[in-house]
């Protein structure tokens, strides 16, 4: 009767971390890891200025994916965008403040919600200076300050539809 219990206790965790494996939310590998971990070792620019764009990662027929554009430090100074994840990787041994203006792919019909702070939430030691929202609704600036390596802080993206429903992407901020 024992032999029974114990294995039946086996059983039970063995398909405790099966069913974790295959119902745990989905979330999208780290891209293809095209964001190194340290940029650069000479004196910073005081500010830099970026601009990107949201586009959709979806693949076709499928729901819409909105993540920003692939940006490489070695084209952009400073900054790292790693559009598997939607990741922005600040290097502050490049650039000490990073101005970003983030556009909505024009072919999505998609809006930035009026508020700033609806459109962009994060945590208030990873920015500098509040979002700033175009009078059109179609551009987002971001105002970052690249600090310490080793910090990261997750923020919200929201966007709306055609119809003014707002959807939202969750990746991080992380600094280098």
């Amino acid at each position: 009767m024992r032999n029974l219990a114990i294995g039946g206790a086996i059983l039970i965790v063995l398909l405790g971390g099966v069913l974790f494996f295959v119902l745990k939310p989905f979330h999208p590998s780290p891209g293809t890891g095209i964001c190194p971990t340290t940029s650069g070792n000479g004196p910073p620019l005081p500010g830099v200025a970026y601009s990107d764009q949201f586009v959709n990662v979806a693949p076709a027929g499928a729901a819409l994916v909105v993540k920003p554009h692939t940006m490489l430090p070695t084209t952009n100074p400073g900054l790292c965008i790693d559009q598997g994840t939607g990741d922005v990787h600040l290097y502050h041994k490049q650039a000490t403040r990073i101005v970003l203006s983030l556009t909505l792919d024009p072919s999505l019909h998609l809006l930035w919600p009026t508020d700033p702070t609806a459109a962009f939430d994060v945590s208030p030691q990873a920015t500098y200076q509040p979002a700033t929202v175009s009078a059109d609704q179609t551009t987002l600036t971001v105002y970052l300050l690249a600090k310490d390596q080793g910090q990261k802080y997750p923020y919200v993206a929201t966007y709306l539809d055609s119809q003014g429903n707002p959807f939202h992407t969750e990746p991080g901020i992380q600094n280098h």
